[in-house]
């Protein structure tokens, strides 16, 4: 079939996923706990019956009671086990949180990613034996209403509505470079990351007729791709609490990165809170350098929390540079905002 539409020779894909959220009932190919595992295990068997350097997924989860078993069943065949996360559930109605409760779950993926490593660490699959690939994540969720129940079919006029641009506001971008961080700060363990879907629908870029337009997301992928450094330093954070109601989640989400010398150094800070700008003390003494008065930034933030950007004004939510002052050690991150920090 391949050849016969113009492409003889294989394309030497290495990367296999088997199956796709099987636990889920809305899947066609749901399984059991009991079943799932050996299934696994077989289809390994076909795959590397062909492949034999294949890298290899399954569909998991946090849950022990799901993931132990498939690992006990199949972790000798796998290279990675895959998880899915979106944070916003808009599956049937299409009403996304505010940017405040946006910021309260972002630290729900690191959690996350830490169950797992613990039930791999349980199974005798730690320390990088099977990784993590995180091949499927957002903050919101597709809005598809019935997908999955056959008896009432798909409402595809709906699914317009994942295309309104006003969704995609700052909330987007933080809650992306939160989850990012987290997967940096597992970064032995957590190996790939799969930002789901890439275009349209819940997407980083829009496409329409007349062009694109970047979503807030697209540029913290684009900051996170061009202004980090190599090497992942590990750094303890004091950061005030954000409260709404009775849950809370710190104000800042950071991580520090260096180059191979450690002459240069790039800090990614959130600023989860909606109206302030928020304090953060720097040990400059750490990075062996005197307090600077001054600092370069790269910062992506908005007028507003809620700004977007929209066809007509593609433009509204970009990174762009800015000296900080510094004093007594002391830098002040605009409210919700990506900032990255640039020491040299």
């Amino acid at each position: 079939m391949r050849a016969s539409n113009g492409y003889p020779e294989p394309y030497n894909v290495k990367y296999w996923s088997i199956g796709n959220e099987n636990y889920g009932s809305w899947e066609l190919g749901a399984h059991t706990v009991n079943d799932w595992g050996p299934m696994v295990c077989e289809s390994a068997k076909l795959l590397r019956s062909v492949t034999k350097d294949a890298k290899l997924f399954a569909a998991a989860t946090s849950d022990k009671n799901w993931t132990i078993p498939l690992l006990k069943a199949a972790g000798r065949q796998l290279d990675y086990i895959s998880l899915h996360g979106y944070w916003d559930a808009l599956a049937h109605y299409n009403n996304p949180s505010s940017f405040v409760e946006c910021m309260q779950r972002t630290d729900a993926p690191e959690q996350d990613i830490q169950k797992a490593i613990k039930l791999l660490d349980e199974s005798g699959y730690g320390n990088g034996k099977i990784k993590i690939a995180y091949d499927e994540w957002n903050l919101r969720g597709w809005h598809h209403p019935w997908h999955g129940d056959l008896r009432q079919g798909f409402d595809i006029q709906a699914r317009r509505k994942n295309d309104i641009a006003s969704t995609y506001t700052m909330a987007d971008a933080l809650f992306s470079a939160c989850f990012l961080n987290a997967c940096l700060r597992h970064s032995d363990i957590v190996d790939i990351a799969c930002f789901s879907p890439i275009v349209n629908t819940r997407g980083a870029i829009f496409v329409h007729p007349d062009g694109i337009v970047k979503r807030t997301t697209f540029y913290t992928f684009y900051m996170y791709t061009n202004f980090l450094e190599k090497y992942i330093v590990p750094v303890n954070t004091e950061t005030d609490a954000l409260q709404l109601g009775n849950r809370s989640t710190g104000v800042f989400d950071i991580i520090l990165t260096t180059n191979e010398k450690n002459t240069r150094y790039v800090c990614a800070v959130v600023n989860k809170d909606a109206m302030k700008d928020v304090d953060l003390k720097i040990n400059f003494e750490t990075f062996k350098k005197a307090s600077p008065k001054k600092i370069k930034a790269e910062i992506l933030s908005g007028k507003s929390a809620d700004d977007f950007n929209d066809i007509g004004a593609e433009n509204r939510v970009v990174p762009f540079e800015k000296i900080l002052s510094v004093k007594n050690s002391v830098v002040s991150i605009p409210a919700h905002s990506l900032t990255f920090l640039i020491i040299e």
